[in-house]
This record gives structure tokens, sequence and C-alpha cells, in this order.
């Protein structure tokens, strides 16, 4: 059964990056709705079976380029926004906006960031991936509603908008045409800013409507409302902002605001696909924060409700890494939005109470968004009440409740509960987390089969096959021994993942990959620092992070008193876990290596690409994604591929290990 969930999972989201790729190029495949349909059913059988979250990395993804050469990071995220289906969901979620938010359309277009500096356009970059972008300079340079200069007394300011064009001109590009017809502006556009001929770019009319701007130096010199700042751009020849300023208690003005845009947008030559509302002030922006795929002070209202109604058959309760357990409904498969839903979230124990649900009961279902379907009402009862159990349904021990928990959440607190440390392995194993080979949910349940119920046990295993590796043969019963000695292989490596890796890691909840960066970052972890991290994250409290809230806070220093915790780092770091360091190390009063920009080919012996990579981001290096006239070094290891060749002919300096070592020290 698990293989066949794997292959699903493998085949959906190989659908989606097709869908991806086409949606990107501006040749789509699929509409939003087959897109997002498809995508909630993927991630609905994730939610269950996490082991397989690695495999989904649509999930995790902003967007893709497939075509892109050159990549571009952004200086700040440039994520996306996440769709809420209902009214109700899209007022309540902004709750931590702050007094004031903005309404606007949201322009179905391809977003994009510009540079200028000191007034002139240097630069546009697509969104890309999120975090970097392919470089459309050359094409938006050409497009003339596009200001090229600007007047600003900035040195380095930053536009993000989204490029569109009229359905009028589209109308008009197609009556040029004879054979190939474009169905929609917004994949014009697309293909428009992959054209390699400027004349065709040039002969369209594309324009750009902001909904940011900042500096990446001097953001103190902007106003603090983004409504001001948008008010500002309108000045620099872009069109006049298109959102409304609203105080967030005025839920009925959010609304009424929300149902004139819907309104505006039918009527618009430019087409849009939503309504977006956003926290106004910067400041309260950057503490909010952003998350994986998603900001976290905007999301966004899409009119295409999907709601069916069903009947409750039975509740599977599931256990995570972390010990919650949550209750998953088996319901009647009912169609849902072009989809059979035979699953629905009801979120937690004090959810199940309120809805009141029984045994065959009917309930009304809702799908908002590209998440697991939900219940939000019982419309008729059933015949029997469901009893939440009170012992794990891994190990049988008792359940305790989360005391920080403002509803009830019952925990599997037993630290050798084989159900967690399967789940616990199969996450640290993703390539996003500490990216061990073949270590996936039947590799887990195998090691849990053997008592190595800890990730401490784990490396410790580890040590000892890597020693002996006879004892695999001896003493242990793996169906593959192969795979076996190919994940000790891996263990040794993951050893020096970098600390934000490793803080993921260690299964602090709440606790992810970006805030184990900023973490690491402020309490300037070294690699010597897990036989004493408890203690260093008891000092987090008195450094006053942005990103730590009061619940995280306390999650971390509870994490940290825990004698368990305290005595299972000592024995990661006996076991010989070192993880890279993520500080910036300044030299003479600069980065030791601020001007190289570097590109690997090959297999390198001191660790996977991503952590040296990391470790010479830390001294100011720069990692190219392919060889080209920017790259000025190759780091080359065993087996390198053609860009080797390709770097002997541009003449770029090549190096091996033993030069990364050097500049490491």
């Amino acid at each position: 059964m698990s293989q066949e969930i794997k292959t699903a999972v493998e085949k959906m989201n190989q659908e989606l990056l097709d869908g991806q790729n086409a949606y990107y190029s501006g040749n789509p495949i699929m509409s939003d709705a087959q897109y997002d349909t498809l995508e909630g059913q993927l991630s609905a059988i994730v939610t269950k079976n996490p082991q397989y979250s690695n495999i989904a990395t649509t999930l995790l993804r902003v967007g893709v380029e497939a075509n892109s050469v050159l990549r571009i990071p952004h200086a700040k995220p440039m994520l996306s926004i996440e769709n809420y289906y209902t009214e109700e969901s899209f007022v309540k979620a902004i709750q931590n906006y702050g007094a004031i938010v903005l309404v606007e359309p949201k322009r179905d277009g391809c977003s994009c960031e510009l540079t200028y500096i000191d007034g002139k356009l240097l630069r546009a970059v697509s969104r890309g991936d999120g975090n970097s972008g392919e470089d459309q300079t050359a094409q938006v340079k050409v497009c003339k509603k596009i200001p090229q200069k600007i007047k600003t007394h900035i040195h380095d300011l930053r536009i993000r908008g989204e490029i569109v064009m009229c359905n009028s001109e589209l109308t008009r590009i197609n009556s040029l045409v004879s054979e190939k017809t474009y169905a929609n502006s917004r994949n014009l556009v697309a293909g428009t800013l992959k054209q390699k001929d400027l004349t065709i770019v040039k002969s369209r009319e594309i324009s750009l409507i902001p909904w940011d701007v900042y500096s990446p130096e001097e953001d103190n010199l902007l106003p603090d409302s983004a409504y001001d700042r948008m008010q500002l751009v309108s000045t620099f020849g872009f069109s006049q902002y298109e959102g409304e300023k609203i105080h967030r208690q005025n839920s009925v003005d959010i609304i009424q605001s929300l149902h004139k845009i819907l309104a505006q947008n039918e009527l618009s030559d430019i087409t849009a696909d939503g309504v977006v509302v956003k926290t106004d002030s910067y400041r309260l922006r950057e503490k909010l924060g952003v998350g994986t795929k998603f900001s976290k002070f905007q999301h966004c209202f899409k009119p295409q409700n999907m709601v069916a109604t069903t009947t409750l058959l039975g509740i599977e309760y599931g256990l995570g890494r972390t010990g919650k357990v949550t209750p998953v409904a088996l319901l009647k498969p009912v169609d849902l939005g072009g989809a059979m839903i035979g699953r629905a979230s009801v979120c937690n124990e004090t959810y199940m109470e309120t809805l009141d649900l029984t045994i065959g009961c009917e309930v009304e279902l809702v799908r908002s968004g590209d998440v697991i379907p939900y219940i939000v009402k019982v419309t008729k009862k059933g015949t029997k009440k469901f009893v939440f159990p009170t012992h794990c349904p891994s190990c049988k021990s008792l359940l305790a409740f989360d005391p920080t928990s403002e509803i009830v959440q019952r925990m599997c607190v037993n630290s050798n509960c084989a159900g967690k440390a399967a789940e616990q392995f199969a996450y640290v194993g993703k390539r996003e987390t500490l990216e061990i080979d073949n270590l996936g949910d039947s590799m887990a349940a195998e090691l849990v089969a053997q008592k190595i119920t800890t990730l401490a046990g784990l490396f410790t295993f580890g040590n000892d096959i890597a020693k002996m590796p006879k004892l695999l043969e001896s003493m242990f019963s793996f169906r593959s021994n192969v795979n076996t000695l190919k994940m000790v292989k891996s263990l040794e490596t993951a050893k020096t993942a970098t600390w934000d890796r490793w803080i993921a890691a260690l299964g602090i909840s709440f606790i992810g990959h970006s805030l184990g960066k900023e973490i690491s970052k402020a309490l300037k972890l070294t690699s010597d620092d897990m036989k004493n991290l408890p203690t260093l994250l008891l000092k987090l409290p008195a450094l006053n992070l942005d990103k730590l809230g009061a619940v995280k806070t306390a999650s971390i220093v509870d994490w940290a008193k825990d004698k368990n915790n305290i005595q299972f780092c000592a024995r990661l770091y006996n076991a010989g876990v070192r993880p890279a360091s993520l500080v910036t190390k300044v030299v003479g009063g600069k980065m030791k290596l601020s001007r190289t920009k570097f590109v690997m080919t090959g297999e390198l012996k001191m660790g996977t690409r991503k952590v040296v990579a990391a470790q010479l981001e830390a001294l100011g290096a720069e990692e190219l994604s392919a060889v080209s006239s920017a790259c000025n070094l190759l780091i080359v290891g065993e087996n390198p591929g053609s860009k080797l060749a390709k770097a002997q002919a541009k003449g770029i300096k090549i190096v091996d290990e033993n030069w990364v070592k050097e500049q490491l020290g």
C-alpha cells in the first residue's frame, strides 16, 4: 500500500510540475481550478503521509522557471499569496494585520521586480522560486509603458508589481495572426517576456502595475505606510494605485470594499483573478515575516467556493513526529470541485465537539485553497458520538494534554514512541532537512523495529556500521543491506549539515528551517556548539528576536530545559555531529570572499554541495547555478560534469576541495 501511495504522490507532483512549467512559459495545459483541485488532493495525501512530503516538491515551491539560465537572487523573498475562498475566512485572517489594511485587485499577470539605481532602471527580475528569478531586463527595457527613469533621492529602489497587458491589446494582436491565437493576456505576457526578438516585445503594449516598493539599504527613508509608498510610486510614471485604505476593525467596510473591487474586476480591461488584503505598516510586515511559500502579511480572496454535503463514516487518528494526535474524517466519497473526496480535516478535539460530530451524521464540506477539505457544519445528526482516544495509537501510552494550546490537544509524550520515531526519521531524511539517502518510511520502520528510536541513536548506529559493515549481517535484519549502507554513508555527510537544518531536525515544536536560520545566526552557533546547545537556546528570550513570539520562545525554553534533550544533544555531539555555521565571517573589515562568484561540479567528500555553499557564503561568496560570464571560480569534486569543460573554455579559475578547506580554515 505504501508503494501505491508513493507512486500516486510522484505522479500527481509531476502533473503539477508539468502544469507549472506550462503556466510560466505562457502555454498552460490546465485551468486554475484544475490545478488547485490536483494540488489539494496531493496536499491531503501528504498531510496523512508526511513521509512523502520530500517527493511533493510543488507544495513547497513558489513557482518555476524551466527555461531560465541566469538566476538573480532577490534582496528579500518574493513569495506567493495564500488564497481564501470564503468571505468569512478572508476577513478573519487579518486579525494580526494591525489597525489599517489595504484592499486591492489581484491582477493576473507575471510578477516582476524592477531595480532602479539612482533613478535609472538597472534590472528586471521575475519572481522565479521566490528567492531568485530570471533576468528579464532586456525585455522590460523596451516596454514603452514601463518608466526607464524615475525621480528619487534613494540610491537603490526596488519596485515590485504585475506585468500585464490589456485584453483589448490581446484582441489586437490576435487579429494580426492567422494561425496561433493566444487564449488570454497573461499567457501572451509570459510568452512575450521570453522573446529573444526585442522588436516583437517593443511592438506590444505591456505595463507594470506596482504592488510593493522598498529599498534594501535605505528603507527607513520611505514611509512606513504602504498606502503612502504606493502614492509615491504613482508619481514615478506608473499607474495610479488601485487599492483602498481601511481600518481593520470595521469588517463591514472591508466586505464592501471586497464587493466593490470584485465588481470593478469584472468591468476592467485588465484581467484580475481576485482581491488582496495586506498590512499597511511595513514595520509590522517585517514582524509578521514570511513562511516557506507565502508571506504572512497578506492574502487573497478568490470567489470560487466549493461546497458539498456527504455522510461521515468514521474518524481516523494520526500521529505526528512531535506527538500531536490529529483526527481526520472518513467520508462517503463526494465530488468537490471536480475531485472525489473521501477524507476531510476536523482540526482537533475541540473542533469535533463544537461541531457535535456523530457517526452517520450528514456534514457540509468546504475546500478552501490548496489544503485538505474541512467540515464546516453538521446538517443532519447521526447515531453515535465519537470518543477521542486516551492512549497513543502507536505505543498505547497515556496521552497528555498540551498546556500551551488554547484548544484541547492531546500529545504522546513517550520519547521512545515508535510511531513518533518513524515520522521523525522520515522528516529528517527529507531533502530540505538533513537530506539522508534512503531514509524514507520503510527504512524508518525498520530502524524502529531494531529499537532505534532517537536521532542520536540513529547516528550512533551509523557510526557502528561504518566501522564494522558486517554488523548488518550478524546483528540486524534489514531488507536491503545495500540501501542501509547508502544511508549510513549519507549520515556521515549529514553530520555537517548547516545549523538551520539541524535545528529543524531536532523536533522543537513550532521551529522549522526559517526560524532555525534566525536562531543560529542570533546565537552565532559554531560547529562545536551541539554539545551545549540547550544552554545557548536559553539565551534567546533576552535577544528579543522579532520572529520569535511568546509561544515559540516558550516552546524553545521548555525544550532546552528538558533533561532528556540535554542528554540528547550531548549524544549527538559524541556521535560526531558538527553542524556548519551560518555566521558571516568578516576579516579586516570586509568579508573574505565578497568578490567570489562560484559554481560547483562533481561529488565533494567534505559534505553536500548545499553545506559547502552555505559555508562559503558565510565568507561572502555567492553561488551561481551555471557557468557564465558572471562566474569567476569553479569548485571541482570527483566525477565532474560538463561545467568543467565550459569553465576551461572561458578561462575561469578552477580549484578543488583543498582550496575550500584552506578558505574555511
